[in-house]
């Protein structure tokens, strides 16, 4: 499968897509993550957060069932000029139960400020205020306009690793199976989950095969 992907597809072969037709992956990504790259930019959306991603947050916290519990919020941090900090993933999360927040990072900042922490409470402000706005309308308790985001202990990579946004897959996974975060990695570990990443995009609805 992945020689007849690297002979079929070009950088800008759409790989994945979901039914709606609105998240889709195209080959240069998918080819970064097999190959240990940094993610190709057409995945970023943090701070780009131009009135269609706003709006498409929006959407989908309007739409949250009743039985979700915890709220994934995927962030990058440094693709712009301003940012203080190079390319890197790291996770925000709501416990609706709880009504609380946190933070995880697999590369915890020593002796210096916590940028990323603060992009998170950026995101955090934007989410609350959507949320709340739902729940007026539902005429629902509201939600603590201004919590504290904790700083969540968890699994750091390897410095020399490029493998951030695989630590955020392993983070989200694990609290939604409710199990516990492992100490550490292995790098060996974190290359097969690269490879069965990419294979299960390249198997699933393969759009990239060309149709006989």
């Amino acid at each position: 499968m992945v020689k007849q992907f690297f002979k079929n597809a070009k950088p800008d072969t759409t790989t994945w897509e979901d039914e709606w037709k609105e998240l889709t992956l195209s080959a240069t990504m998918v080819m970064d993550l097999m190959l240990g790259k940094f993610v190709d930019s057409q995945t970023y959306v943090r701070d780009n957060l131009t009135a269609s991603v706003e709006s498409h947050l929006i959407f989908e916290i309007e739409f949250l069932g009743d039985d979700i519990i915890l709220c994934f919020f995927p962030m990058i941090h440094g693709k712009y000029k301003n940012d203080k900090v190079e390319n890197h993933w790291t996770l925000l999360v709501y416990n609706i139960i709880s009504d609380k927040w946190a933070h995880y990072n697999s590369i915890f900042p020593r002796n210096k400020e916590d940028i990323c922490l603060q992009d998170a409470e950026q995101l955090q402000i934007c989410v609350t205020q959507a949320m709340n706005d739902k729940r007026r309308m539902e005429c629902l308790k509201l939600i603590n306009p201004k919590p504290t985001i904790k700083s969540a202990i968890c699994t750091q990579q390897d410095l020399e690793s490029a493998d951030c946004a695989l630590y955020m897959c392993l983070f989200m996974e694990t609290l939604a199976a409710k199990g516990q975060m492992p100490h550490a990695v292995e790098k060996e570990a974190m290359h097969r989950d690269r490879t069965s990443k990419a294979y299960k995009i390249l198997s699933d609805k393969p759009c990239w095969v060309p149709k006989s």
